[in-house]
């Protein structure tokens, strides 16, 4: 996760993505949370709801694409044993709701409201 090392700390993916906003931490973040090993509830909640839609990395000044982040931070915590592979299946519970705001987050990013 060391592209995560480049984040500006701008917050231009939090005003894209509902779930950063309110998780309330940037990808630089993130990473240094997963890499440290402190994911609390509410983290690990975040990286196991996200749906890597990529809407928060549009636009970003240093090309970062927090998907990636969480992305990253998935695997790496099925590496650790902190989530099971067979937890994979949780990731994807609530898909519906995930995919009607992904939906709400492009438009409103896009300017398509």
């Amino acid at each position: 996760m060391l592209f995560a090392a480049s984040c500006l700390l701008c917050g231009d993916c939090l005003d894209r993505c509902s779930l950063l906003a309110d998780l309330g931490l940037m990808p630089a973040e993130i990473a240094e949370a997963v890499a440290s090993g402190q994911v609390d509830e509410r983290l690990l909640a975040a990286i196991q709801r996200c749906d890597l839609c990529g809407a928060c990395g549009r636009g970003c000044p240093a090309e970062i694409n927090p998907a990636e982040v969480f992305l990253a931070a998935r695997q790496a915590l099925i590496q650790n044993g902190t989530i099971s592979p067979f937890e994979y299946d949780v990731m994807l519970t609530d898909r519906d709701w995930q995919v009607r705001q992904a939906a709400e987050d492009l438009r409103r990013v896009t300017g398509e409201v």
